[in-house]
C-alpha cells in the first residue's frame, strides 16, 4: 500500500461516498492506495485502488470525462472495475533510475558507519569486509 503526499504536505485520499481530493493531513485507510499492475496493457501501466471502510469491495481512481456544460475532470473513486479511464502510467524518472542501477560504492573503515547487515541477507559481503577491517586494525 502506498500514500501519495503532494507538494504542500497533504495526502491523496479518498472518502467513502467516492469523493477523491489532495487534504489529509495524516495517512490513513482512507489514503492507502495498492497499485495493480497492468503489464497488458502496457509498459508502466496501473490502476489504484483503495477500500474505505464502510464500503464493500474496492474502488479504482478514476477520471471522469467533463458533462456537457463543465470543461474540468473529475477525479473520482467509484468504480469498481478497471476500464480506460482507470489505467495510468507510472514513470521514473531518469536520474533516480540510474542512481538504482549503480553499485554501492565500496566501504572504507566503516566500523562506525551503522550500515553492517545480516549475512544472511544478501549484504554478507559487506558485513565480512567490515569484520576484516576491524580484525586488521585491531592490536594484540
Amino acid at each position: 500500500m502506498y500514500s501519495f503526499k503532494s507538494y504542500d504536505g497533504s495526502y491523496l485520499s479518498a472518502d467513502r461516498s467516492g469523493h477523491v481530493e489532495c487534504g489529509a493531513v495524516a495517512i490513513g485507510p482512507l489514503q492507502k492506495w495498492t497499485p495493480v499492475l497492468l503489464p497488458e496493457r502496457g509498459k508502466g501501466a496501473i490502476a489504484l485502488m483503495i477500500q474505505p471502510p464502510g464500503v464493500s469491495g474496492d474502488c479504482f481512481l478514476t477520471i471522469e470525462n467533463p458533462s456537457s456544460g463543465d470543461q474540468k475532470l473529475k477525479v473520482v473513486s467509484k468504480s469498481t472495475s478497471i476500464g480506460f479511464c482507470q489505467v495510468f502510467v507510472a514513470k521514473c524518472q531518469a536520474a533516480l533510475r540510474k542512481q538504482r542501477c549503480l553499485p554501492e560504492p565500496a566501504l572504507e573503515g566503516g566500523a562506525g558507519s551503522g550500515s553492517q547487515q545480516d549475512s544472511h541477507t544478501g549484504a554478507g559481503r559487506r558485513a565480512e569486509s567490515l569484520l576484516d577491517t576491524r580484525q586488521k586494525s585491531k592490536s594484540d
